[in-house]
């Protein structure tokens, strides 16, 4: 549950996404505003993602329009199915203002998972359980298309809108398509330098 998002909901639901966000208690407004200003090892400034694990597009709405650099549509411990999945992507992507990115937690490594969130729209995937450098290696080509791996075309919404050719979108998909694996084992931690270097991998 995310602090005062029904009363939140209410307000967008009355056209008020301004009021939307003043709805919120003060300590989560807060909390967005804090990730603002933390910065990485890198120089980066650290990402803020929402968590998702509903199949409702109306408060997936909601919370991609608070700010957050990314919504996550858990589909590995969330309740949501396929068309719920494509609502919610559409949810985040049309929030008013800088839409946050849509990413799709999948419920496992498969190429169908891979495909069917790749296809509704989602602008990146978390993979869980990733052990090992075959797997995470597998994953990243699943996200692929030919020759850079073995993604099947079919995006019936990923590619609505596009007005090139269909190779150009393959291209464009290819280079935009981010994908981050989920290390949760102590085998995966031990081989962690040689599983983010994989080709591909965003993080």
């Amino acid at each position: 549950h995310w602090p005062g998002v029904d009363t939140a909901m209410q307000a967008l639901l009355c056209r008020r996404p301004r009021a939307a966000l003043r709805h919120l208690p003060p300590a989560t407004r807060a909390y967005l505003a804090a990730g603002q200003q933390q910065v990485a090892p890198s120089g980066a400034r650290a990402k803020i993602a929402a968590w998702i694990v509903g199949g409702s597009p109306l408060y997936t709405e909601v919370i991609a329009r608070q700010g957050f650099d990314a919504v996550v549509v858990d589909q590995q411990h969330g309740t949501g199915e396929v068309v719920p999945l494509l609502q919610a992507i559409d949810a985040a992507r049309d929030a008013a203002g800088n839409a946050p990115l849509a990413v799709v937690r999948i419920e496992e490594l498969s190429d169908g998972a891979i495909a069917k969130a790749l296809d509704a729209g989602a602008a990146a995937l978390i993979c869980p359980m990733i052990n090992s450098v075959e797997e995470c290696e597998a994953f990243v080509r699943a996200t692929k298309f030919p020759p850079a791996g073995h993604r099947s075309y079919g995006p019936h919404r990923a590619a609505l809108g596009w007005e090139g050719s269909r190779g150009d979108w393959t291209r464009a998909s290819n280079a935009c398509v981010q994908s981050f694996a989920m290390l949760e084992t102590r085998g995966a931690l031990e081989d962690l330098d040689a599983i983010l270097s994989v080709d591909g991998l965003s993080g």
